[in-house]
């Protein structure tokens, strides 16, 4: 499934070819929670009227809590799964 940003995720921050998206929604108690999920460019489409449309590939969700607001913390954890990742796809680890 191809997603698209700004209408399907908030683009928070890129590294290392992936980007880093979130999804904001409130919980039963009225806090807002965000999902955090890597995502990697899929295509690209020029239009006529000289529109680009970017879409991604949904590559996984980011393992932190809907309730970490520390934006430090949350670049440390996505670069550490997109270095992890990077060394998965050239053969340089085994799985994630």
């Amino acid at each position: 499934m191809l997603y698209k940003s700004h209408r399907d995720f908030e683009p928070v921050y890129e590294y290392g070819g992936k980007l880093l998206g979130r999804f904001e929604h409130d919980d039963y108690e009225g806090f807002k929670k965000y999902d955090y999920h890597v995502y990697e460019l899929a295509e690209i489409k020029d239009y006529d009227d000289g529109r680009t449309e970017l879409t991604y590939d949904q590559i996984k969700a980011l393992d932190i809590s809907p309730y970490e607001r520390s934006i430090d913390k949350i670049r440390e954890v996505f670069e550490e799964f997109v270095d992890a990742y990077q060394r998965l796809e050239h053969g340089l680890e085994k799985s994630l």
